[in-house]
């Protein structure tokens, strides 16, 4: 494991450069990706507020058909 960490760390120190281009990239995919993930996570909320205000906030059934369990709560 110190073997690994000390080549990582010396070829780091020798590509300055290369190392920090590689870590704005990450950072910036990082960002990208927050901001997407954003995004559809309002788009689906949005779309679902819009459908639920489109829609009845309550449905009626026939009595007895298949609905046992609202039988004893409607009593």
């Amino acid at each position: 494991m110190r073997f690994a960490l000390f080549l990582a760390l010396a070829h780091l120190r020798r590509r300055p450069l290369q190392t920090a281009l590689a870590l704005g990239g990450v950072g910036v995919g990082v960002a990208v990706l927050l901001a997407a993930l954003s995004l559809a996570n309002g788009f689906t909320s949005g779309l679902v507020r819009a459908t639920l205000k489109a829609t009845l906030t309550w449905s009626s059934f026939a009595w007895g058909r298949g609905f046992p369990l609202c039988l004893p709560i409607l009593r």
